[in-house]
């Protein structure tokens, strides 16, 4: 609804805020209403300082880096989805919470491995190094210290969304 904003981009982006570990930052958005509540709403919660800019009215050239990056998470999203949905043969609905989750992992992929002009991904900027953790597939339920936990979870959390999810076992998807 209008005025409204889903609790769960502000959660994420406040969170990523604090990993950044910055006590005081300038996010740009494209004055969109949506996007300007979500701002509104981390400003309120996170501790640091939350600068917030407008790009110029149609000048989406002025966040061209940024639009890059869109485009970028957003084709890896819909390559994420189309192989789970081959993979599960399945139709996520999409209302679905996966679909939030692939959102991120697509993101993240884009931040350790989308290599820019200056050769470095943005995980190379961030931390001076390359990114050499093998990452398990999306959808794939990997091992913790607390698996038995995690694995609950997940496989809770999947029943609604995924009805062949599995009882038991190292995947909540069938594959």
């Amino acid at each position: 609804k209008e005025g409204q904003v889903d609790e769960y981009p502000v959660k994420v982006l406040v969170k990523d805020l604090d990993r950044l570990g910055y006590k005081r930052i300038n996010l740009k958005s494209d004055q969109e209403p949506a996007i300007e509540a979500v701002l509104r709403a981390v400003k309120i919660l996170w501790k640091g300082e939350l600068m917030m800019e407008g790009s110029p009215k149609g000048e989406s050239k002025s966040n061209g880096e940024v639009e890059r990056a869109v485009q970028s998470v957003h084709g890896m999203a819909r390559t994420l989805k189309e192989s789970l949905e081959m993979k599960t043969r399945m139709t996520l609905d999409p209302k679905s919470p996966v679909l939030a989750w692939l959102v991120e992992y697509a993101a993240t992929l884009n931040n350790l491995f989308n290599i820019g002009k200056d050769g470095m991904s943005p995980y190379k900027r961030i931390k001076g190094r390359d990114w050499h953790v093998k990452l398990p597939h999306f959808g794939e339920l990997g091992h913790t210290s607390q698996d038995s936990w995690v694995a609950d979870q997940m496989l809770t959390l999947c029943r609604d969304v995924c009805p062949n999810s599995p009882k038991s076992g190292k995947s909540i998807f069938p594959f």
